[in-house]
C-alpha cells in the first residue's frame, strides 16, 4: 500500500536565506552538462549491468562527482571538448577507441549537433570486460559498485511506503538554489520509518536532500518555496531524519530500531533539495523526492541521530595540509545523555578540500575505538560506517573528531559555510534508544555544548570571559528598539546600574549604549556590501573589537556573525555590520598573510583592498542562537 503526495509549484515569492549545513564546490563536482559534449553522453551502459547507465561517464562514482576515471582525466586534460584527438584515443587502455566505444568509430559528431542515434557500445573509461585478465589491473576501484537498493524488511506484508517529492517545479537560472516543503505523514497509529530510497529526477541540478522531523507546532507548507540552507536550524523541524547524497542509493536501519512517526512520533517531515546549476540555465525543472517505508509493526527502540562537529574552519591558499579537531567532552555528554546509547553507524562529513577525517570514541581518557575514519576521504562516495555490533557510549565518554583539509586551489583561504567555496567538518552518529539531544558542536575551542547545558538550566551564560547572556539581552533591546523605530538612545542613558531583563539575567544601560553607538559607527564609516575594507570602515571595525569583552578572539567571531542576521539589527545598521566586519577581518588576513607564514590576528594589521567578493560566510550553531532570542524577546 501507497501514499503518495504532490504540492503546487512554487511560487515567485520569497528570497534565498543564507543559513548552513551541507554545500558542495561546484566547479570539481560532476556536471551533467559534459554529458552534451560527447557522442551518446547519456547513453553510456554499465559495464556490470548493461540493463543500467553510468551517468557520470568521466568518474569513478557512476552518478558522477570526485575521483575521475581515465577518460575523465583524459576529456579534462582535452579542455572538456570531444574532437579527433579524444575520439582516437583508448583511454582506458582495452584496446577500443574513445569514438568506437561511445559510437562515433569515424570521429564526425561535434557538440551541438545532438546525441548520437544509438547508445554507445561500451564505456570509454572503463576496461572491458572488467573481469577479464587485462582488464584487472587497469580498473583500479571497485567498478561493480553496488548498483541496487537491498533492504529485505521492506519487502514483509506489513510495510507501507509514502512518496514524498516536488512536483514538476522550474529550477530557477541561479547557481545555488535551495527549496523546501513541510508535509504531513501518517497519523492514523503508530509506525517507525524502517527504510528510505531517493527518487532523483534531473540528475544535471540535484545535488542532496534533507529530511528533517518537525515538532507538532511546525505548519504544513505543501506549496515548494525558497528556503536557504534551514537543514538542522529550524527550531520546528530541526531533528535530521533522513536524506540523499550524491552517490547514496537509500538506508536500511537495523532491525532493532527505527524513526518514530504518527500519533507518538513526527507528524509532518520537511524535506530540503539544494539544486546546484552553474550553467544558470532556465529550462530545468526538477520532480525530485525521497519514498520513506514504515510499519506499524513497531521495532524495540527508536532512531536518533546525533552531529558532533567544527564549526570554525579557514583553509589557507598555500602550505600544506590543515587539520582542525572538535571534541564533544565528558561533563557535556554527561549533562546531555539520560542514559547510555548504541552506536549503530557513523558518516563523516567535509567538502571537496577534505583529505582525511576520523571519529574517535574515549572513556576516563583512554581510547575505546575508532568509531569511523575515512583515511581518504572522498565527498562524492560517502562511506557508511556500520558498526556491528553496535557500540555502547556512556553519559561521560567523549567523542573526539579531526578533519584534515587540503591547501586551497584558487589562491583565496576558504572557510566554514554554506558558499559554494565553502568547508564543513562533522560526524554524523545514527544512535539508539533516541534521545532529548541533537547535536556538539565547537566554534574554535568554544564548546556550543556548555552553552546549551547552561541554557537548559537556566544559567547565565559565560564562555571565555564574555557575558554572553549579557551580550544577547543588549542586542535584545537593540533589536526591539530598532523594530519600534526608535531613532534615539535605545535605553534611557541617565539610568545607571543594573535591570533585570530575563529571569536572573540583567544588563547595564551603559553596555547597551556602548554597542549602539559602534555599530552607529559602522553604519556611518562603511558601505553596504563593499568588497574593498575602506580605511575608515577599517577604523569603526576595529573601534567596535575594543568596545566589549565580548568582542575579543573567538568569541567575537562567533558573535559578530550573528548581529544583523539573527536580532534584526538590519533596520538600525542598514545591513552593513557583518558585510564591514567580514570583509575588513579578511582584508586583515590577506595582509598578515603577506608578512607571515601563519594566519595572525586581524587585530594587528592594516587593510588592504581584496580583489572580487569573497567573504567569510556566516555560520555557527544557530539553532542556540534562535533559542537565546526566542528566551530574551519573550521576557522583554
Amino acid at each position: 500500500m501507497s501514499k503518495h503526495f504532490t504540492m503546487a509549484k512554487v511560487t515567485k515569492q520569497g528570497s534565498m536565506s543564507l543559513i548552513i549545513l551541507l554545500v558542495l564546490i561546484p566547479w570539481i563536482s560532476g556536471y551533467g552538462m559534459y554529458q552534451d559534449r560527447i557522442p551518446n553522453g547519456k547513453k553510456i551502459p554499465h559495464p556490470c549491468d548493461s540493463s543500467q547507465l553510468w551517468p557520470g561517464v568521466g568518474h569513478q562514482n557512476t552518478q558522477g562527482g570526485g575521483a575521475r576515471n581515465p577518460f575523465g582525466l583524459d576529456f579534462a586534460a582535452n579542455g572538456h571538448k570531444w574532437d579527433a584527438t579524444l575520439c582516437r584515443k583508448d583511454s582506458d587502455g582495452d584496446g577500443r577507441t574513445n569514438g568506437e566505444e561511445l559510437g562515433d568509430p569515424n570521429c564526425v559528431w561535434t557538440a551541438g549537433a545532438g546525441t548520437q542515434d544509438t547508445t554507445a557500445f561500451s564505456h570509454p573509461g572503463v576496461c572491458e570486460p572488467y573481469n577479464s585478465p587485462e582488464c584487472m589491473g587497469r580498473n583500479t576501484w571497485d567498478v561493480c559498485q553496488k548498483l541496487n537498493f537491498e533492504c529485505d524488511a521492506i519487502n514483509q506484508p506489513d510495510v507501507k511506503n509514502i512518496t514524498i517529492r516536488l512536483p514538476e517545479t522550474p529550477v530557477p537560472a541561479v547557481e545555488t538554489t535551495y527549496i523546501c516543503v513541510i508535509v504531513d505523514l501518517p497519523t492514523d497509529g503508530d509506525y517507525h520509518i524502517i527504510a528510505e530510497t531517493p527518487l532523483i529526477d534531473n540528475t544535471n541540478v540535484m545535488h542532496h536532500i534533507v529530511m528533517s522531523g518537525c515538532h507538532d507546532s511546525a505548519e504544513t507548507k505543501s506549496t515548494p518555496y525558497l528556503c536557504g540552507m534551514e537543514a538542522g536550524l529550524d527550531v520546528k523541524c530541526g531533528d535530521l531524519i533522513g536524506g540523499w547524497a550524491l552517490g547514496g542509493n537509500g538506508a536500511c536501519y537495523p532491525p532493532e530500531a527505527g524513526i518514530r512517526i504518527g500519533s507518538r512520533g513526527y507528524k509532518r517531515v520537511k524535506m530540503e533539495l539544494h539544486w546546484n546549476n552553474p550553467e544558470r540555465r532556465s529550462d530545468y525543472t526538477d520532480q525530485s523526492g525521497m519514498v520513506f517505508y514504515y510499519t506499524s509493526n513497531l521495532r524495540q527502540y527508536d532512531l536518533g541521530t546525533f552531529v558532533v562537529g567544527q564549526m570554525s574552519l579557514t583553509v589557507p591558499p598555500t602550505g600544506g595540509h590543515v587539520t582542525f579537531g572538535a571534541r564533544c567532552g565528558s561533563a557535556c555528554t554527561s549533562e546531555l545523555l539520560e542514559h547510555n546509547i548504541m552506536i549503530e553507524a557513523v558518516n563523516l562529513h567535509m567538502h571537496y578540500l577534505g583529505y582525511s577525517a576520523k571519529l574517535d570514541h574515549f572513556r576516563n581518557g583512554q581510547l575505546v575505538q575508532t568509531l569511523g575514519e575515512d583515511v581518504v576521504y572522498q565527498y562524492d562516495t560517502p562511506v557508511n560506517h556500520i558498526l556491528s555490533p553496535p557500540v555502547e557510549f556512556r553519559p561521560g565518554d567523549e567523542f573526539k573528531l579531526s578533519c584534515t583539509f587540503k591547501p586551497s586551489t584558487n589562491g583565496q583561504f576558504v572557510f566554514y559555510g554554506e558558499d559554494t567555496a565553502a568547508e564543513m567538518c562533522f560526524g554524523f552518529i545514527n544512535y539508539y534508544p533516541k534521545q532529548n539531544w541533537t547535536s556538539c558542536v565547537d566554534y574554535a575551542d568554544i564548546p556550543m555544548c556548555e552553552m546549551q547545558r547552561q541554557l537548559a538550566n537556566q544559567q547565565p551564560i559565560t564562555l571565555k570571559d564574555c557575558d554572553v547572556s549579557g551580550f544577547f539581552t543588549a542586542l535584545g533591546i537593540l533589536q526591539h528598539a530598532a523594530k519600534a523605530n526608535v531613532t534615539g538612545p535605545p535605553v534611557n542613558p541617565n539610568v545607571t546600574g543594573e535591570q533585570v531583563l530575563w529571569g536572573n539575567i540583567t544588563y547595564d544601560p551603559a553596555r547597551v549604549l556602548s554597542i549602539w553607538r559602534h555599530m552607529l559607527g559602522l553604519k556611518n564609516a562603511c558601505v553596504p556590501g563593499a568588497t574593498v575594507c575602506t580605511p575608515t570602515c577599517f577604523a569603526a571595525v576595529y573601534a567596535l573589537k575594543a568596545s566589549d569583552p565580548c568582542f575579543t578572539g573567538d568569541m567575537y567571531y562567533f558573535l559578530t556573525q550573528y548581529m544583523s542576521r539573527w536580532w534584526g539589527l538590519s533596520e538600525l545598521l542598514g545591513g552593513t555590520t557583518y558585510e564591514a566586519i567580514a570583509t575588513c577581518d579578511l582584508s586583515a588576513l590577506y595582509a598578515a598573510m603577506a608578512t607571515t607564514t601563519s594566519a595572525p590576528s586581524p587585530q594587528s594589521s592594516t587593510p588592504v583592498q581584496i580583489s572580487g567578493t569573497q567573504r567569510a560566510t556566516p555560520a555557527g550553531l544557530l539553532g542556540l542562537i534562535m533559542a537565546l532570542s526566542t528566551l530574551v524577546l519573550n521576557r522583554g
